[in-house]
């Protein structure tokens, strides 16, 4: 991480950095961190002290939304989607006390892969004692014969709180390419501190007997939403 100085009140702040993307690091990594608290308030000023990413992705959190109790934070993909043989990985730590909203600003594409090529990402998030995750992304659509993976991990303390949505729609609704395309996996698992509660796994391809088109019928949405915690509004 590298930091400067602020003129103003002398006080270090992040800047985020565009590292090259290595095998043994994430794509994309924020730490949110604690800086006091103001009186009455349920969570902690927090503080992105950490901000790294690495080609295709790039990370937003703005000073300017919220109150400074919640920091929003923006994952953003060079050319507006992902293409057949992107590789995503990103991992999201809220330390103890704070609120973090990981959430988009417009749908993620995932676009028609070549030669097989799968498009992945991956999502691992850490949450800890009293703070609060809130995952709420756009919706995923996939084009035409797009092959799409995607494993999310949440790991919690026992005092964690979680908000998460994962959503994917039928894909160009507009274009007749209602659940078109070639392969979609996706895994979620939640954990409290260490111990595993919750699993869903979805895996959606034609078989010999089925397409995909047919089995969902009308449908034009699948999502799961998981609320989690001990948290009083």
């Amino acid at each position: 991480m590298l930091v400067t100085n602020d003129s103003k009140n002398d006080q270090k702040k992040p800047v985020a950095v565009m590292f090259p993307p290595s095998s043994q690091e994430p794509t994309a990594r924020v730490v949110l961190q604690e800086q006091g608290r103001r009186k009455g308030e349920e969570f902690g000023l927090s503080e992105a002290v950490t901000i790294k990413y690495s080609y295709p992705m790039k990370i937003l959190v703005p000073e300017h939304i919220g109150n400074g109790t919640c920091r929003w934070i923006f994952p953003v993909t060079f050319g507006g989607g992902l293409v057949g043989g992107d590789k995503v990985s990103m991992e999201i730590d809220i330390q103890d006390g704070c609120c973090g909203l990981l959430t988009s600003q417009e749908a993620t594409k995932v676009y028609h892969c070549e030669d097989v090529k799968e498009t992945t990402q991956s999502f691992k998030y850490t949450v800890g004692k009293e703070a609060l995750l809130c995952v709420l992304p756009d919706y995923i659509v996939c084009y035409k014969d797009a092959a799409y993976k995607q494993t999310q991990e949440i790991q919690l303390c026992n005092t964690a709180n979680v908000v998460y949505l994962d959503w994917l729609t039928a894909g160009r609704i507009a274009r007749n390419e209602e659940w078109q395309f070639s392969r979609y996996f996706n895994r979620t698992e939640i954990k409290v501190d260490g111990a595993l509660i919750f699993k869903d796994q979805v895996l959606m391809q034609d078989s010999p007997y089925i397409t995909v088109h047919q089995s969902m019928k009308n449908y034009k949405v699948l999502g799961t939403c998981v609320l989690l915690g001990n948290y009083r509004c």
